[in-house]
């Protein structure tokens, strides 16, 4: 739509998104179209700059959050008194210039998009389409904050819903129909590039693309995306179970930063490996392990560096192997779980520390559990056991340039990761 209608597009200076914060602040934007892990991860990082000045800054900001999400939900209306004041920080974020933003790509949760409508006083969308159909083929309507939806086909695109029976969805459903998305118009592309196997797999003879995402209409004629008919897979028990829907889940916390669910019609249960945020597992640690001290054991650490490099490298690795069970027996654990710069080093070990702790780890997994199972998940979906990997997902390659996980990359580089933990639980 930019594009037809004239406009100045931006990319970033880097194929990694570690300099997309920079080159936005830079390119000032006027409309900004991105995936919810690039919004999700400015809501988690304004969250922790608040929770950090704490006091009456984390105060007024919670409490704008909360009148004028009221205030949106009610009327619509985005105009609050202390705008200027509270949110205009977290606009500059992306530039200070933004009128439009659209999500797309990726499911977006209602909190996230929420927070968006608090912080940005332009319109928010989400957009719902892909490369073969030239980009968005539905958006949602302006005013729409029910964050339930994708919105109603756009006027150059027809869409319908085919039944998908292997997996139990059909149009004929009631109260909504459901089955996969079905795509025609003069947005849809023609096929692939000297491909035409790949294109007769998703093309039919009548010239409706089928995208491979399940979704329904709902009673105002808006689209809801429900998973992608290719990410479920079947359990020995003859249950289909979707990882995306678990996962979603899994992160919406702030402690888990990134989630990477398993099963196989071999095994009987679910598994995860799981990115936690550094400093929200620590400040976990302190509040759910007995006379956790984070500030005694990072001394420890950087103590038995200094030891190391009189010594030998193997003195330093006992030092810390000593400090990480010697956390039973500490008796303070109140302090503040932002490093300093002399002591990070010591602080990214405390975190790997934390990441291979099994008591940690079996309270953490009961804690999830709890949740999967108070969202509503059955037991079939509830995960049997994690691991805490200190690594991102990204710094493995494990991510498309959309951010998306990439799961036939995730399963071969855990494989070994995703045996041990079956073995762990005897299945």
């Amino acid at each position: 739509m930019m594009i037809s209608f004239g406009s100045c597009v931006g990319f970033p200076s880097k194929a990694h998104s570690s300099s997309i914060s920079n080159d936005i602040k830079t390119f000032k934007p006027t409309i900004f179209v991105g995936v919810p892990r690039i919004f999700e991860k400015l809501r988690k990082s304004v969250f922790t700059e608040v929770e950090k000045r704490g006091g009456l800054i984390s105060l007024l900001f919670k409490y704008g959050l909360y009148v004028k999400g009221k205030k949106i939900k009610k009327n619509g209306d985005k105009r609050w008194l202390f705008d200027k004041f509270v949110f205009k920080t977290v606009a500059d974020q992306l530039g200070g210039r933004v009128s439009m933003i659209i999500s797309g790509s990726a499911p977006a949760t209602g909190e996230m998009l929420m927070f968006m409508r608090c912080c940005f006083d332009g319109d928010l969308h989400e957009g719902y389409g892909c490369t073969e159909t030239t980009g968005m083929c539905t958006v949602t309507i302006a005013g729409d904050n029910s964050g339930s939806n994708i919105g109603p086909p756009m006027i150059n695109t027809m869409i319908k819903l085919v039944d998908v029976p292997e997996i139990g969805y059909y149009t004929t459903d009631r109260p909504n129909p459901r089955g996969e998305i079905c795509v025609k118009g003069h947005c849809v592309f023609k096929g692939y590039y000297k491909r035409p196997h790949g294109t007769q797999r998703v093309m039919d003879k009548d010239g409706w693309y089928h995208t491979g995402d399940i979704g329904m209409f709902d009673k105002t004629g808006s689209v809801v995306i429900i998973d992608r008919k290719t990410h479920f897979f079947k359990l020995p028990q003859g249950e289909y179970v979707s990882p995306e829907k678990i996962e979603s889940i899994l992160t919406s916390d702030h402690l888990i930063q990134q989630a990477f669910v398993y099963g196989d019609s071999n095994r009987p249960c679910l598994v995860a490996i799981l990115h936690p945020d550094r400093d929200r597992l620590i400040e976990y640690a302190s509040r759910r392990l007995k006379n956790f001290n984070p500030r005694e054991l990072t001394n420890s650490i950087m103590k038995g560096r200094n030891d190391g490099d009189a010594k030998s490298g193997r003195s330093e690795k006992t030092e810390e192997s000593n400090s990480y069970h010697a956390s039973d027996s500490n008796s303070s654990t109140s302090m503040s779980t932002t490093p300093t710069q002399n002591n990070a080093s010591a602080y990214n070990e405390l975190y790997k520390i934390l990441c291979r702790r099994p008591v940690l780890i079996k309270l953490l997994l009961k804690d999830l559990k709890a949740q999967l199972k108070s969202c509503g998940l059955v037991e079939l979906e509830v995960i049997r056991n994690i691991y805490l990997d200190p690594v991102p997902f990204q710094d493995s390659d494990l991510l498309s340039i959309s951010m998306k996980l990439v799961r036939d990359k995730a399963k071969a580089h855990y494989s070994k990761v995703i045996d041990k933990l079956y073995q762990d639980i005897n299945v």
